[in-house]
Formats: structure tokens, sequence, C-alpha cells
């Protein structure tokens, strides 16, 4: 039986997200993301496809590390303000190209 992962816990500069079970860096983006966007208004409406992009923008910006059960990693707000923006200005055949990783994706 999966439980749910834990809610991120907000501080004054961002999310801190705890590692579960089989989590990886795109795991811990997709929570933080998620937390903001369901606090914050993105100014358009955000598709999955537009998610994929936020996540993956934010695990770059994370590096290359492998996550421990129970890592505690700090998303800043800032951050994912930044992919936020930068998912609005994507072209539809950026999007559509996107599509594909939404397909397996649970968000």
């Amino acid at each position: 039986m999966n439980t749910p992962a834990p809610a991120p816990q907000k501080t004054n500069s961002g999310y801190v997200v705890v590692a579960q079970r089989g989590d990886g860096l795109t795991r811990l983006a997709r929570r933080a993301a998620s937390q903001w966007l369901s606090e914050n208004n993105p100014g358009y409406t955000v598709t999955n496809e537009h998610r994929v992009y936020i996540e993956d923008y934010i695990r770059k910006q994370l590096g290359r590390k492998s996550v421990a059960i129970g890592a505690q990693q700090t998303v800043s707000f800032d951050l994912i303000s930044q992919a936020v923006a930068k998912a609005h200005n994507l072209t539809p055949r950026q999007l559509q190209h996107l599509h594909k990783y939404t397909l397996h994706a649970r968000f």
C-alpha cells in the first residue's frame, strides 16, 4: 500500500520536500511545484505539459545527485517562479513535444 508523501513544508524562502521510497529529484520538484501552483496564480492555465517543463526545469537546477529516503531538499520560491514564467513562454510546438512525457506522469 502506497502512503501519500507528506506535503512540502513551507519556509520563508521555499518548500522543503522529504524524499520517500522511489523518489528522485523529479518527484521532489513535482511536489514542490504542485504545492506552489495550488497556492499561487501563475497568470495562465497550466497544462500537464507546462507541469512537465516546470518540474524538469527545477530538477535540472537542483543538479545531479542521488536522493536517499528521508533526505530533505529545499526548492526556493524564486526557482519555482522562474520555471513557471519560462513555461508560460513555451510555443505550441514545444508543448506538443512535451505531451509524450505527460502520458505516464502522475500529477
